[in-house]
């Protein structure tokens, strides 16, 4: 239990009631892998401890029903997507900007939790680690190790205003646009402004950031474990067979990815 003093103080003083804000690129069931599936996990336990939860994450991608949940998720962030054209870039950016500052007004969270930023750029998470509010971050794969190592080349918005291009005037006019956005709140900048406060689920990971250059002030390491409850529903077992083993079969599920770390699984 080392990784515990090293938990930001806040989370583990976490009382009965405490109002948490999550950002997350994707929530179930428009997750599209298991990153969506442990906010949803995180989000709903949590809920069952008595805290209050809400959620924002990304626009539907189909009109699907989505059923009933015991957390409020509201479905309304842009997705940014790769081939955007520039003028969207910069709407969805401030779209996504406003929503959430606009969010975390209304609710008054005592703690932001960003979950992943897959899909909605690097603004969301910027402006919820920015708020005021202590907050807390889950590292499950390399993309803060991504935005650490070159932000203009991870977010769509930091590349656009970078002043890349052939034409002088091209180049001056972005990066204009850049001074322009950032008047209007947005970030801009090669990294981010600083490292906030991370849950990363192992080590190769950590290794990814340091190499990538984040500092490691409020770096905690949280190995996740395998939950009963991902394998049992009540008394009955989840599998083919339907019966229960006293020894566990199953190390690994989903798939053996270099960028999970390997020693998650082991």
């Amino acid at each position: 239990m080392r990784w515990y003093h090293k938990v930001p103080k806040t989370l583990r003083q976490l009382s009965p009631r405490v109002r948490i804000f999550i950002i997350s690129g994707f929530y179930p069931p428009f997750h599209g892998g298991g990153y969506g599936l442990h906010c949803q996990w995180y989000a709903e336990a949590l809920v069952q401890r008595g805290h209050t939860v809400e959620v924002i994450t990304s626009r539907p991608w189909t009109s699907e029903l989505v059923p009933s949940t015991p957390v409020k998720v509201r479905r309304e962030l842009s997705e940014m997507q790769d081939d955007l054209p520039a003028h969207r870039i910069v709407l969805e950016t401030l779209r996504n900007h406003r929503l959430v500052k606009r969010s975390i007004r209304r609710f008054g969270p005592d703690i932001v939790f960003c979950h992943g930023i897959d899909g909605i750029g690097f603004e969301p998470y910027h402006v919820g680690n920015e708020a005021g509010l202590p907050s807390l971050s889950m590292v499950g794969d390399t993309w803060l190790a991504q935005a650490w190592a070159d932000l203009t080349r991870f977010d769509p918005w930091n590349g656009l205003v970078a002043g890349r291009g052939r034409q002088p005037l091209l180049r001056t006019a972005k990066i204009l646009l850049g001074r322009l956005g950032q008047a209007g709140g947005l970030y801009v900048g090669p990294r981010p402004r600083r490292f906030y406060p991370s849950l990363v689920i192992s080590t190769y990971l950590m290794k990814n950031l340091i190499a990538a250059g984040a500092p490691t002030e409020g770096r905690a390491v949280l190995f996740s474990p395998i939950l009963n409850a991902r394998f049992f529903s009540g008394s009955e077992a989840i599998g083919r067979s339907g019966s229960r083993s006293s020894q566990l079969r199953c190390l690994f599920l989903g798939r053996m990815q270099l960028e999970k770390g390997p020693d998650l699984a082991i």
